[in-house]
């Protein structure tokens, strides 16, 4: 339950930075890079324009991370309390349809066993009918 929610929120948080940030996205990556290895050169500037016209990766890659931190951060709240929400009402049911519990566990057991004998018992069968031909 908790890994579905996850894929979920996961979906809805990229869906949104993209659709409505992703020009957001890329000025900031533009100025994190100006930080960290200081203003492009002019040729360096005009290769990253034609790359971005292009369709680069880089932006995709930037929305990836920043989806990726906003659903480990913002949507954990949510994502804890859908699961809290979800969880009982589905193993009540489980137990309800015989799948969950001491009493499904123990029928699961019970009609393996019957499977087994059944499968004995038709060895059986075929080991008395060859040696009586």
């Amino acid at each position: 339950m908790y890994l579905f929610l996850g894929v979920f929120d996961f979906g809805i948080s990229f869906g949104l930075i993209h659709i409505v940030g992703a020009e957001h996205v890329r000025e900031y990556v533009r100025r994190a890079k100006e930080l960290v290895w200081g203003p492009p050169d002019v040729t360096e500037a005009a290769e990253a324009t034609a790359a971005a016209k292009k369709g680069g990766n880089e932006g995709l890659y930037a929305t990836i991370l920043l989806a990726y931190a906003v659903h480990k951060t913002l949507f954990l709240p949510f994502r804890v309390a859908g699961v809290a929400a979800v969880t009982p009402p589905l193993v009540r049911w489980l137990r309800t349809k015989g799948w969950a519990g001491a009493a499904g566990s123990r029928r699961a057991v019970n009609e393996m066993q019957d499977k087994l004998r059944e499968r004995r018992a038709a060895r059986k069968g075929l080991e008395h009918n060859q040696e009586g031909q």
